[in-house]
């Protein structure tokens, strides 16, 4: 697993083995993030949402509080 600098993860969340979250990224409470996937440069994902295996979460994508509750499936690119 890789994680960043200044990265911020909240309360309860998961993070699959192999995952890489980079700099300044924002990740919420209760968040989930499967195996292999990638959250890139100062992406933010709020609370409650969950990354499927081998997603990749661009840099600067900000995956809103309506989303929270989804799932972002595996390959899936924001």
């Amino acid at each position: 697993m890789f994680i960043g600098n200044f990265v911020y993860i909240g309360n309860n969340a998961v993070l699959g083995k192999n995952a890489h979250i980079r700099d300044s990224a924002f990740i919420g409470k209760r968040v989930t993030i499967g195996v292999e996937a990638i959250v890139n440069y100062h992406a933010k994902i709020n609370d409650g949402t969950s990354i499927g295996e081998r997603a990749v979460i661009e840099g600067f994508a900000h995956i809103p509080a309506s989303q929270c509750n989804s799932v972002v499936s595996p390959t899936s690119q924001y």
